[in-house]
């Protein structure tokens, strides 16, 4: 039996730390919908899942909707 390779140990750490960044999403969601009344159903839809990744591919520089905003103001 031989000893994994520096590569093959950084590889599993990486796939870890996405495990952890996707267990962190998923607390701060399910926190949030609780907080709000949404009913956890609604997470197994297509348009949550097409938001996710919307959100995803978008960044963290997405604003709030103009509506949002209309809203906070008031």
């Amino acid at each position: 039996m031989t000893s994994p390779t520096t590569q093959e140990l950084l590889t599993v750490k990486s796939k870890e730390q996405d495990i952890s960044k996707d267990d962190h999403v998923k607390e701060y969601i399910g926190r949030w919908a609780y907080e709000c009344g949404i009913p956890f159903h609604v997470f197994e839809m297509d348009n949550f899942k097409v938001i996710l990744d919307t959100v995803g591919k978008s960044g963290c520089w997405v604003q709030p909707s103009c509506i949002c905003k209309k809203m906070h103001k008031s």
